[in-house]
């Protein structure tokens, strides 16, 4: 589930509170209907965090995320630490 998440409090507190006092199959269960079909409340609680934030930092994490794609979230946290770039979500 921390894979899932990728490790974002929210979205592994919103997973938690939904498989409090689950079953591990019923975990596993979980974790199979989310690789084809994303929690809303998760997605909601990304798109909250995303609405957050100003106009311009909306476009460039955007941009990062579109372009950064598969690729190793601590490389391009270097990248963008080394660029001098400030986006406090990453």
């Amino acid at each position: 589930m921390v894979n899932y998440a990728n490790g974002l409090p929210l979205a592994l507190k919103v997973l938690g509170s939904s498989l409090h006092d689950r079953s591990v199959l019923q975990w596993k269960s979980a974790l199979q209907k989310l690789k084809t079909r994303p929690n809303i409340e998760i997605q909601n609680v990304l798109k909250i965090s995303f609405e957050g934030l100003d106009e311009i930092a909306q476009q460039v994490l955007l941009d990062i995320t579109c372009f950064f794609r598969g690729c190793d979230k601590n490389d391009v946290r270097r990248l963008i630490e080394h660029a001098k770039i400030s986006i406090p979500v990453l």
